[in-house]
């Protein structure tokens, strides 16, 4: 390895660690990173130094950076900043290290939302995504109530593929004439078609990443990916996560559900899912620390590998954001790692890195300050 300058807090040497790649591990690994960027990585013994600081992991797992598509801790507090900035804002690069962006998430309860909310969203860009929670309790009930409103929009379509063959890929007469009213004239039952129609004709004009939340039902999966969706996220029976990976669309499950052991409401087991390879990514959910549990617990459940929980939590929802610069410890990407040992059956995180800036440690000092070269 070439000797590399020291004048920037984003380059170093991270040594002594396990390296979990989305194929294999390397036990004794080391991460070379220059200029906040993975430079070389491989068993240590092949990598020196050449003059970075370097960190002793002290035999901890070295993750990418985990890439969170879902926490309702942080949501709530930052879609004033969202539509400030057209769907998407880089805060808080300091306690461990975050680099977050908004992922705004809307459930529809009246034509406010859509006419004050979305409309100016989309109509600043760029939008990197967006989820769709469903109706509002006060329109819709469930979901096959959704699919008859549409259907009734378009002529004759004999299922969701039909929809989609024939009205969202066909009929954009239709579908373009609908979005020609005022959501605000619009009958309470018109509310969430007319936003799936505005969300279609929107990712022909700027394609980003739709989700889906808590599908039901194999048509749900259907209709939603006819729109443009290609995140089921959560879905609550097992044909919705059948349908969903026939239709080649990310699915994503809860942290909580896998902490936990099962649903909170008695449905679908997310470690199930992912033992099954019906499962591509874990978020947050609705408590942050279960994420870090959860990619271990399905471990220890047999469900996967150590491989396999760095494509769930980091590799496939950067790939599913459209984030190519980081999601795998790579040449070439983003220094976004996470060091992590099990102790007493718990994984803890030791240290994370920001673009190679250590941005939180509980490692020794010893292990964190420069010592020459290797």
């Amino acid at each position: 390895m070439s000797e590399h300058s020291t004048s920037t807090a984003s380059s170093l040497l991270i040594t002594n660690a396990t390296l979990v790649l989305p194929g294999e591990s390397i036990p004794h690994g080391a991460v070379a990173v220059v200029d906040g960027r993975i430079a070389e990585f491989g068993p240590a013994e092949t990598l020196r130094s050449g003059g970075l600081p370097v960190v002793d992991a002290g035999g901890a797992y070295c993750l990418p950076g985990l890439v969170n598509l879902h926490d309702d801790e942080i949501e709530p507090r930052t879609l004033a900043a969202a539509l400030a900035v057209g769907g998407e804002i880089e805060r808080d690069r300091g306690v461990g290290g975050l680099d977050q962006h908004i992922l705004p998430r809307f459930a529809i309860d009246g034509p406010e939302i859509v006419k004050d909310v979305i409309l100016p969203l989309l109509d600043q860009q760029p939008v990197r995504a967006l989820a769709f929670l469903g109706a509002g309790y006060s329109r819709f009930k469930d979901d096959e109530q959704l699919v008859e409103r549409l259907r009734s929009i378009y002529p004759e379509p004999a299922g969701c593929v039909a929809l989609q063959e024939r009205c969202f890929s066909g009929d954009i007469a239709a579908r373009d004439a609908l979005l020609t009213h005022d959501p605000r004239d619009l009958a309470p039952e018109e509310l969430v078609p007319y936003l799936l129609c505005l969300l279609h004709r929107e990712q022909e004009r700027a394609p980003f990443a739709l989700s889906t939340h808590d599908d039901e039902s194999a048509e749900k999966v259907s209709l939603m990916h006819a729109v443009g969706a290609s995140i089921c996220e959560m879905p609550v029976e097992i044909e919705a996560a059948e349908r969903a990976r026939e239709l080649g669309m990310y699915v994503s499950v809860g942290a909580p559900n896998i902490a936990r052991g099962g649903s909170t409401r008695g449905r679908l087991a997310a470690s199930d899912l992912v033992a099954r390879g019906l499962a591509d990514i874990i978020v947050a959910d609705y408590h942050a620390p279960s994420l870090l549990y959860a990619l271990f617990e399905v471990v220890r459940l047999g469900a996967t590998d150590l491989p396999g929980v760095v494509r769930l939590c980091a590799t496939n929802p950067a790939e599913a954001m459209g984030m190519s610069d980081r999601g795998q410890i790579q040449a070439g990407r983003r220094a976004d790692l996470a060091l992590v040992t099990i102790e007493d059956g718990v994984p803890v995180c030791r240290a994370t890195f920001l673009e190679g800036r250590m941005r939180y440690s509980t490692l020794p000092l010893d292990a964190r300050v420069p010592v020459g070269v290797a």
